[in-house]
């Protein structure tokens, strides 16, 4: 059975932002690089998809 820390689940759970794993790399974007990058959102808009 995968450890439940291990899964991606679990890594956007607990971290501060959205976290996109790769076979390569992990990317992990921050509230703050959110709103710089989409000028006309909210916090809200940016915590939807971290809800999933």
């Amino acid at each position: 059975m995968k450890n439940y820390k291990d899964s991606d689940y679990a890594l956007n759970k607990f971290s501060e932002g959205i976290v996109y794993r790769f076979a390569d790399r992990i990317v992990e974007i921050t509230l703050e690089d959110y709103l710089a990058e989409n000028p006309g959102k909210t916090a809200q808009d940016f915590l939807e998809p971290k809800a999933i």
